[in-house]
């Protein structure tokens, strides 16, 4: 592309969006965007304009200084945050809307949003499931089954259908034979289930028959919303970093990275649920692990609460305190591990703090400080926490939500596949970690964003106390190393360059 159609194209696209450059602005993006490539070139484009609408400028016209500023507030985020392993803060997690009349998602601090108080309030809980549903309406939307033909397309096509809202069908007198809704499922009377727009629980799509003067939804079909593939969303997304961190954009597409990967081939990732510290044959196996990885350090150990078996009342924070030390003591043991690998806690509902919600908050300094002077590689993180290791995403959940669901289902299947594989659908379709009523798994308002599944990760790890599984689903692998010590001790080990995970055991050196 010349210069001149490259001035001509940065003018267009900032007058697309009622912008207008000056003359020196237009010369400096030109010499700047003149050595990228197409694709970059309009990748920089987007993201400048996007900045831009966020510096809140009190005229249309963007000079030179201006548009400094959010080059310098780009490039600078582009280069941040390529690191090989982010442990990323449940309550850092981006806040994205989804904007109709563009058609996209926006960040939350472009559109001018201030950032919500910890606890929120009543607009919060509402916007939750208004969120929620947005994103699952609008992925159903671009679903093959749903989307408009395309004109001109020689590919085969199956049946369409047209996607609903309950407010439509809500406002017609019309005889429909075959509607599809999606809506969201709740309780109001006992033994009777309501379809309704957002309210607070799981959604599901519908097909029925609809009889407009007497608005009654005869229900022929009813089931959860099918997922989307990883590279589908990520298609539509772009290069936008949903999933958290200092980088300004998804980690997934950066070649660094996944050149460092590929190098790293036997990089692996160590997963253990329900590490009862107070249980002397935990402890025991434990040292077994770490002397079996000691010449071959994982990236990290990634163990997950709850760390105490036994109930120690008032003393149950200086209890988990002194346990955590004696960990410390056997992990520097083992110094080649203690110094390449990274061991990273994520507590269980019963371990000390705030309890019963989520997301939950790391564990209390007071408890950890002993841990973290003697081993400077732990990490302590909220639960759930997300990991960013290259160009893998993996998002960590401690919590018996499988257990949950199947004491609240509606239907318990009794044939068709496995528990594991309906959970597996049921969080992927939903694209979210509990979608279960409010009074069942209770979240911080403000914060439930956080346990969304969309895009979906490369890896979800659940630690429940339902049996140990590994399933895949889009593209998503999910896996539940199950309680530890009921659980002969096993536990799973993950490899990022391939997404291979396998099933260990720790032997017991004296059977």
């Amino acid at each position: 592309m010349s210069t001149t159609q490259l001035r001509s194209k940065v003018v267009s696209d900032f007058k697309m969006h009622g912008l207008s450059l000056r003359g020196d602005a237009t010369h400096l993006l030109v010499q700047f965007l003149q050595s990228e490539s197409e694709t970059r070139r309009n990748q920089w484009l987007e993201r400048l304009i996007e900045k831009i609408q966020g510096l809140g400028l009190s005229r249309p016209v963007v000079g030179k200084d201006d548009l400094k500023a959010a080059l310098e507030e780009c490039v600078n985020a582009e280069s941040a945050g390529e690191e090989l392993l982010l442990v990323i803060d449940a309550f850092t997690v981006p806040r994205f809307t989804y904007v109709p009349e563009r058609k996209k998602y926006v960040a939350d601090s472009v559109l001018g949003k201030t950032i919500p108080s910890l606890l929120g309030d009543s607009d919060d809980k509402a916007s939750i499931f208004v969120k929620r549903y947005t994103i699952l309406y609008e992925r159903m939307s671009r679903h093959e089954l749903f989307a408009p033909a395309v004109i001109g397309s020689s590919k085969a096509e199956g049946p369409r259908f047209t996607l609903r809202k309950i407010e439509y069908l809500l406002g017609t007198t019309e005889k429909l034979d075959k509607v599809i809704i999606l809506g969201m499922l709740t309780q109001l009377k006992e033994g009777k289930l309501y379809l309704e727009d957002p309210t607070e629980n799981c959604f599901v799509l519908v097909e029925g028959e609809y009889i407009g003067s007497k608005k009654i939804l005869k229900v022929i079909t009813l089931g959860s919303p099918p997922a989307e593939p990883i590279e589908t969303s990520r298609r539509f997304l772009g290069d936008m970093n949903f999933f958290g961190g200092p980088s300004a954009k998804s980690l997934r597409g950066s070649e660094k990275l996944k050149l460092v990967e590929e190098r790293n081939s036997e990089a692996i990732f160590v997963f253990l649920s329900d590490v009862w510290l107070d249980h002397p044959g935990v402890m025991e196996r434990l040292q077994t692990l770490f002397r079996g990885f000691s010449d071959f350090p994982p990236v990290a150990f990634v163990f997950l609460g709850n760390f105490l078996h036994a109930s120690y009342g008032m003393d149950q924070a200086k209890e988990l305190r002194d346990k955590l030390k004696h960990l410390g003591y056997i992990i520097i043991s083992y110094p080649q591990l203690a110094q390449a690998s990274k061991f990273i806690f994520v507590p269980g509902p019963k371990d000390p703090g705030i309890g019963g919600l989520l997301p939950r908050p790391m564990l209390p300094e007071f408890v950890t400080q002993d841990l973290a002077k003697d081993v400077p590689n732990a990490i302590f993180a909220t639960n759930p926490c997300r990991i960013q290791y290259c160009t893998k995403e993996i998002v960590v959940l401690r919590e018996d939500v499988l257990s949950k669901m199947c004491r609240h289902c509606i239907y318990f299947p009794s044939s068709g596949g496995d528990i594991a594989e309906h959970f597996v659908k049921t969080i992927c379709g939903q694209g979210h970690l509990c979608p279960m009523a409010p009074h069942v798994s209770p979240t911080l308002w403000t914060s439930d964003h956080a346990l969304n599944l969309f895009p979906l990760p490369d890896l979800v790890v659940v630690g429940d106390k339902f049996k140990s599984f590994t399933e895949s689903h889009m593209g998503c692998t999910i896996i539940n190393p199950g309680t530890l010590p009921r659980n002969e001790f096993l536990f799973k080990v993950y490899y990022p360059v391939t997404g291979q995970v396998d099933d260990s055991q720790i032997s017991n050196l004296h059977t």
